[in-house]
């Protein structure tokens, strides 16, 4: 299979926008010419950064017309956007961060009582369903020092 280039990508195309420009990346690997990527994974970025709204510039500017303008309404639209978890690490090691489309309502925040604001009586409840379940050990019995004389 011959490598993509610019001249035989069709730009138009998410999946070969920027796929002809993942080929001998700098810095990865270690030969001097850089390493491709295999084509499916240069076609899957490509399409992921063409949905997320990025655009390649000379792209942008064969769009405009000859006084160097491009109306808002010929550019590319961002059709996915980022959703960080619901719950667990804010890092992109959760599985519960994802790329989904623009119009998904972003997770309801779940909220943690504040213990400073509970009652003493709710916070003893907490305590023993937090016991309970394991993730408090049981207060460990004070020593026993008496001695039998």
């Amino acid at each position: 299979m011959a490598l993509k280039t610019l001249q035989t990508s069709n730009l138009d195309n998410p999946a070969e926008h920027f796929s002809w420009a993942l080929r001998n990346v700098p810095g990865v690997g270690t030969g001097p010419s850089g390493t491709s990527l295999p084509a499916a994974w240069a076609d899957a970025i490509s399409t992921h950064l063409t949905e997320i709204g990025f655009v390649w510039a000379p792209y942008l500017t064969a769009k405009a017309n000859a006084d160097g303008y491009i109306h808002v309404s010929d550019l590319p639209q961002q059709s996915k956007k980022f959703m960080r978890p619901q719950r667990g690490d804010q890092s992109h090691f959760n599985p519960g961060c994802q790329w989904v489309p623009m119009d998904t309502p972003e997770p309801a925040v779940i909220n943690l009582p504040d213990p400073d604001y509970l009652t003493p009586q709710e916070r003893d409840a907490m305590v023993a369903m937090w016991r309970a379940k394991g993730y408090i050990a049981d207060p460990e019995p004070p020593p026993n020092y008496a001695q039998v004389v």
